[in-house]
């Protein structure tokens, strides 16, 4: 039993560094209550056997054997170490989980080995395991199994030659071939310039993306969407919370690990998130429970300035006017415009340290936003060259939940751009279409920093600027404002429209004596109950505004982009994907880091706007492309057709809104730009028209 023996003395090296790491990140996690929470309630009877109730932390340490550390190191993974992984050693990587899980099947082997010893093969690549494991976590120990390994009758080091590839293999997936970048030009079924047919819906090539090259890319950040779907329609709660949950334990692709995810979430549902009808049993479920109960809620805050206090208030729970701690509500200043989810953490008591009663005998302890703590936008733009422009296409829009092999070309990109607000500050885009198009979904269920204003009625106050308490709106606090419905939309205030449109056109308003600043773009999305050529013939696509909004020239120029909705076929249930796409809350940060990036200019490297257009044309333009570049391309390289299609496709989107605006107004001030583009390599000119404009004329004999 030589190689045994062996396999005995690395883990018996490996045993100190893997059991002191786990328990110390455990700690710093948990605090005090580590061993009772990460260990205790964690592991299964038979694991925890033996082990103290209430150790201190070297006997915590000594008491876990290989096993037990591997074990807390894996059912610990989502909920820690996963957030404390780095790309590369020293420190913990991503693929340290799958090492540990290997070592656990060989220390099963070890522990019940019979009569039949470990093979030169087996007991090379289960030490070379260890070696890596330890070497990410304590280089001088991974030397000492590297000692043991050679012993086996290896004379290079693991992977240093042809030979030992042979014996040890990596668990990884083979190098994917390089891709092109770009690939061939993007063809429409109903091109940006021509005619669309009414009713067509032609499904664009499908694609298909290999599961295995998008999780090894992005391990932890994809997640099955219909799983999403069979927990959504018993839970009334967005989908971007569901993905987070999901997300830490079913982002695989192998069916028993997401069973075994699928059954945590569901238990986590089922005990943290409130439904309204039993908040008075969770109230009441807090006090028994004296402290530390936890829940899933939306949670707002607002400033008691009487009284110079914070104030939370729960929306299933039905809790107001709880204190809040002034540093959960600076970290979390999004509390303060619309309120955002958390798991949060009750404490219970009537009376203060003092003895004396007190108002309110809710206690916040923990407040923990659902949102990623962090991600990588460098490692996600890498990731980007395994794809090719389709399949990313794909991805994107089977991460809002879309099967784009049900779709055309053209819808595909139209769906595309209502991404758009998320990756780009102060872009105006405006979608009217039929019902059940999901114009407002993306802003309402996948993204947390987006908000959507419906019923139509709010203020400056909340939009801008609160000047009674001082307190900024929610342009200044969320990343996308929203707006549902736009036909019932109603101010307050007189002076709403005047300060909306001074923020449209510069990102700044004033209120006071205050200038202030907002990042929020703006999206206004409603019905269409109208034939689309009966509009153009009587009045103008905008005619669906309410009254007076739906003739303001100065406000309606404010819309960088109009997004056609009447060419999007309402949904249905085969619209929606069964397919791997992105974690939603993944997603969103992603897009939250490419704000960061400017990509205006790249189109100008090969060709030139028409001096007829005017600036805030060729702002609208510029604000398109950089945010379809983010999307489709982003790292920003793009070849010269792919640039094409994506200036075509943001001319005609700005287009729109100018002849609009030409109907409205038929005089020099809109009808003298033309959308019209130079090459500057061959000196050719296009113009961009808008599809429905040509149709129209055409049934008119114009053209």
């Amino acid at each position: 039993m030589r190689n045994n023996e062996l396999i005995s003395k690395g883990f018996n090296q490996l045993l100190p560094v893997l059991s002191r790491y786990v328990a110390t990140s455990l700690r710093d996690h948990y605090g005090d209550s580590w061993w009772n929470e990460a260990v205790l309630n964690k592991l299964s009877d038979i694991q925890r056997q033996d082990l103290p109730e209430y150790p201190s932390f070297d006997e915590a340490v000594e008491s876990l054997d290989i096993a037990r550390a591997i074990i807390l190191l894996d059912i610990n993974w989502n909920d820690v170490f996963k957030n404390i992984a780095v790309r590369d050693p020293p420190g913990l990587t991503k693929n340290c989980r799958g090492w540990a899980k290997e070592l656990l099947t060989v220390r099963n082997r070890s522990a019940h080995i019979g009569g039949v010893d470990f093979d030169d093969r087996d007991t090379s690549r289960a030490l070379d395991t260890m070696h890596r494991l330890c070497e990410c976590l304590d280089p001088s120990v991974a030397c000492e199994i590297d000692k043991i390994y050679y012993s086996v009758g290896h004379d290079t080091p693991t992977g240093d030659s042809a030979g030992s590839e042979e014996v040890v293999k990596e668990t990884t997936q083979p190098p994917i071939e390089e891709q092109s970048f770009v690939d061939v030009a993007y063809v429409s079924s109903a091109p940006h310039s021509d005619v669309i047919p009414e009713g067509s819906e032609v499904p664009g090539n499908p694609v298909e993306i290999d599961v295995n090259r998008l999780i090894g890319s992005f391990e932890g950040c994809i997640v099955r969407k219909d799983l999403t779907k069979l927990i959504k329609e018993g839970a009334n709660i967005p989908i971007f919370v569901l993905e987070y949950l999901l997300g830490m334990y079913c982002s695989s692709n192998d069916e028993g690990e997401i069973e075994e995810g699928l059954g945590i979430v569901k238990d986590k549902l089922s005990r943290l998130y409130i439904r309204p009808d039993e908040a008075e049993k969770i109230k009441s479920n807090i006090k028994e429970a004296g402290e530390g109960y936890a829940i899933i809620d939306k949670v707002s805050v607002i400033l008691d300035y009487k009284k110079d206090i914070y104030m939370a208030s729960f929306l299933s729970l039905g809790l107001k006017n709880v204190p809040i701690d002034d540093g959960m509500v600076i970290a979390n200043p999004r509390l303060l415009s619309g309120g955002i989810w958390c798991i949060t953490t009750f404490n219970y008591s009537f009376l203060d340290d003092d003895g004396a009663a007190v108002k309110n005998p809710f206690k916040i302890t923990r407040l923990s936003p659902i949102q990623m703590p962090s991600v990588d936008i460098n490692d996600y733009i890498w990731q980007r060259r395994n794809f090719t422009k389709d399949e990313w296409i794909a991805l994107m829009l089977r991460s809002t939940g879309l099967e784009p092999n049900t779709l055309s070309e053209r819808s595909r990109w139209l769906l595309l751009a209502r991404i758009m607000p998320l990756v780009e500050s102060n872009l105006n885009i405006c979608e009217l279409g039929p019902r059940s198009t999901g114009k407002s979904h993306i802003y309402k269920e996948i993204s947390p920093s987006s908000i959507l204003v419906s019923g139509g009625q709010t203020s400056v106050a909340n939009l801008f600027y609160n000047m009674s308490s001082r307190s900024p709106g929610l342009v200044c606090n969320w990343d996308v404002v929203a707006f549902d419905e736009v036909a019932e939309i109603k101010f307050k205030d007189k002076d709403a429209i005047t300060i909306m449109k001074d923020y449209m056109a510069s990102g700044s308003f004033s209120r006071g004596k205050e200038i202030l600043e907002g990042k929020a773009s703006m999206a206004f999305v409603g019905n269409i109950n109208e034939n689309i050529n009966t509009l153009l013939l009587q009045a103008s696509l905008f005619k669906p505004f309410p009254d007076g909004m739906n003739t303001d020239t100065a406000f309606l120029d404010r819309f960088h982009c109009y997004i056609p909705g009447w060419e999007i076929e309402p949904f249905s249930p085969k619209s929606f994907t069964n397919d791997y796409g992105f974690i939603c809350d993944y997603f969103a940060e992603i897009a939250r880091e490419l704000r960061k990036v400017n990509y205006s200019d790249v189109f100008s490297k090969f060709f030139t706007l028409d001096d007829s257009l005017k600036q805030r044309d060729v702002t609208a333009i510029k604000k398109m492309c950089s945010a379809m570049i983010k999307i489709i391309y982003p790292d920003g390289k793009v070849e010269k057709e792919g640039v094409r299609e994506i200036l075509e496709f943001a001319m005609e989107m700005r287009s729109r809104v100018k002849e609009q605006l030409k109907r409205i107004q038929p005089d020099d001030e809109f009808t003298s730009a033309r959308f019209i583009y130079h090459d500057i390599e061959t000196g050719e000119s296009r113009e961009v028209l808008v599809p429905e404009c040509v149709n129209l004329s055409i049934r008119a004999g114009s053209v």
